[in-house]
């Protein structure tokens, strides 16, 4: 046994490792070739993923941050160091630790729940599904000895903590849905809240107790530490003694807290992008204290966050960076910032030394490929980056953003050096090879063109179509924009329209590029028709212009829209085209004639934009592919 947890505690040093360093794990010593494509693997991963769920111990010394590369982190609450992180797998739906702090049980979508030894990230038992859907939400009881769990069918399941047996199975006479799970203080009685209000059940009987039935979802509960006093999500405190609705304080987003019998804490807030913390006398209604923390525009109510065991301290989760504030003050302790956002954008510099990506969330975040360090984070844009390009001498980053700006960087200083404001998102910018020339996609059909280092304004240029993605070709001479089915092609110098190609109808462009030798053309995104959509990609000889190959790609994901291939790029031989999309795969293609070389999957188990293939970029080398994905991790690929 200590030699199984000594491998595990080994295993989970070196998965912590890897996490903070970009270096390769292999160091491919060939670039990527027609010949060896099909032995690609994945060399290194790198970020903790988007934050999934957040928890306190029940001392207030650690939290449990889930994500959705299905890794669980537990973190110093003094210092948000990690002190380990193991594999728990994906689609979570509730964590707790028990009452003592040794242990971690995670409810799955799946209908099961796992306990873990949250010392040393063992799995201790899985309590097998006995009906559909009952891991929604968990509680142990004080003691750690029982744990109950419902779900999405009107039943509570109790299993023993230490032998894994499930020993009772509950009904819930009152509701369809549970929602909400706890334990009385002495242990006695489960309360579930479901659609139609409160049940209490004998914890041994399963025997109903008592019953507050009522218009409205309970999704969560607490009881005061006396067990008199049940405070829900909708405001309402229920007196148990004198059962009757004692006060309701208003709609309460979120987990209810309790301090003592008298006292709670609560969020509210809901719908709003503010967050703000309440202290209540819930005897009287009054309300104690009210915090608000900062506002931001990029926080969303469905956020994680978490208040502390002695109701001191919060976390929450803002823009991917778990922060720990003060409800008496309101202001920022410390905060964590391990864990990047959705890499909307990647970039290799000219020379190889460094990689660049761009969140969602704003951040900008640079790294030295050769040793793995990170170099620094920039912060600056609002929203999006949806497009970095570096300078040919690596000393100037420009991004391009969803906050309506394109914004230029100096390296070495991460200071900003120029910000040209737009009328609309930009979805693509453009720098030709020499860097004297940059194109941006605006609002509408507007393209802005200026040249670097030259003290005058953008010229706007209005495009014959609604320009989506533009690119420059080898030279610099040509601007390719896509658009309402046509590609249209610009002579930079004179402003000469030279060439439209024409898209077959209902065609939804996603992504442009030139080959490096300037012999190719490469669109791509996503075909509608009467009877189905699929992804194509088009590729043209850019001397005839004569249309070479269409790819069907990527399989289309349905997830609050279609999304298809994201991303494509060619490497630096011009002898190989990858493919990203949202089902979670790269495509190595033979641009020459078609061919598919090999499949890389990221190993997506649903259909969700946050495993997609948003953004590849080749090392100017040849020897790496990066990939970037909406699950919070960039991935390295070369050959073993």
């Amino acid at each position: 046994m200590k030699t199984r947890v000594l491998l595990i505690l080994v295993g989970v040093l070196l998965l912590g490792g890897c996490e903070k360093s970009f270096l390769p794990r292999q160091i491919s010593s060939s670039p990527i070739t027609l010949d060896n494509a099909s032995q690609l693997i994945q060399l290194q991963r790198v970020g903790k993923c988007v934050i999934e769920r957040v928890a306190w111990s029940p001392k207030g010394d650690l939290l449990a941050v889930t994500t959705y590369c299905g890794i669980l982190y537990l973190y110093d609450s003094a210092t948000l160091l990690p002190t380990i992180s193991f594999d728990v797998g994906k689609a979570i739906s509730s964590i707790i630790f028990s009452p003592d702090g040794t242990k971690l049980a995670i409810g799955y979508a799946d209908d099961y729940i796992k306990l873990w030894d949250a010392n040393t990230g063992l799995l201790l038992h899985t309590f097998e599904k006995s009906s559909k859907g009952n891991a929604f939400e968990i509680a142990f009881s004080p003691d750690g000895q029982l744990l109950a769990a419902g779900g999405k069918v009107h039943v509570v399941n109790v299993w023993d903590t230490k032998t894994g047996q499930l020993l009772h199975s509950f009904p819930g006479n009152n509701t369809f849905y549970v929602y909400a799970i706890e334990f009385s203080p002495d242990g006695d009685t489960i309360a579930i809240g479901g659609d139609y209000g409160i049940e209490l059940m004998s914890a041994t009987t399963g025997d109903t107790i008592n019953a507050f039935e009522y218009e409205g979802v309970v999704t969560e509960l607490s009881f005061s530490l006396n067990g008199t006093i049940i405070v829900s999500n909708d405001g309402q405190v229920l007196d148990l003694e004198a059962h009757q609705i004692q006060n309701n304080l208003g709609e309460l987003c979120g987990m209810v807290f309790t301090r003592d019998s008298n006292t709670i804490i609560t969020r509210s807030h809901c719908c709003e992008d503010n967050v703000s913390f309440q202290v209540w006398n819930i005897i009287t209604g009054q309300l104690i204290h009210s915090v608000e923390l900062p506002q931001n525009k990029n926080r969303y109510p469905f956020d994680p966050y978490a208040l502390s065991p002695n109701g001191e301290t919060v976390v929450t989760v803002d823009k991917n960076i778990l922060q720990l504030w003060s409800i008496e003050t309101g202001q920022l302790l410390r905060e964590n910032q391990d864990h990047i956002s959705w890499a909307a954008s990647i970039a290799f510099s000219h020379d190889g030394q460094m990689l660049a990506a761009g969140e969602t969330n704003g951040f900008i975040h640079l790294w030295d490929f050769t040793n793995g360090r990170a170099i620094k984070t920039i912060e600056g844009h609002t929203g999006r980056v949806s497009s970095i390009v570096f300078s040919s001498d690596g000393k100037t980053l420009i991004s391009g953003s969803w906050d309506k700006t394109v914004r230029s960087w100096d390296i070495p200083s991460g200071q900003q050096l120029s910000e040209i404001k737009t009328d609309g998102y930009i979805t693509s910018i453009a720098i030709s090879p020499d860097s004297k020339l940059i194109a941006a996609r605006t609002e509408e059909q507007n393209i802005l063109l200026w040249h670097t280092g030259k003290d005058e304004p953008p010229t706007l240029i209005e495009s014959p179509v609604y320009a989506y993605r533009i690119a420059f070709n080898l030279d610099g001479k040509l601007l390719a924009v896509a658009g309402n089915n046509k590609i249209i092609l610009w002579n930079t110098n004179s402003g000469e329209l030279l060439h439209s190609l024409e898209i077959p109808k209902d065609f939804e462009f996603s992504t442009l590029v030139f080959s490096l030798d300037g012999k190719f053309l490469a669109s791509g995104g996503i075909a509608f028709s009467s009877w189905e959509v699929k992804t194509i990609i088009f590729l043209w000889d850019t001397t005839s212009w004569e249309l070479l190959q269409v790819l069907e790609g990527n399989k289309v994901i349905w997830a609050e829209g279609p999304h298809g291939i994201e991303s494509i790029v060619f490497n630096p031989a011009s002898d190989i085209l990858a493919s990203g999309g949202g089902d979670g795969v790269i495509l190595l293609w033979t641009p020459a004639n078609g061919q598919l070389l090999t499949m890389l999957d990221l190993n997506s188990k649903t259909e969700s934009t946050l495993n997609n293939v948003n953004t590849l970029a080749f090392s100017p080398d040849g020897r790496y592919l990066a990939s970037g994905s909406g699950d919070g991790t960039i991935r390295i690929w070369g050959l073993p």
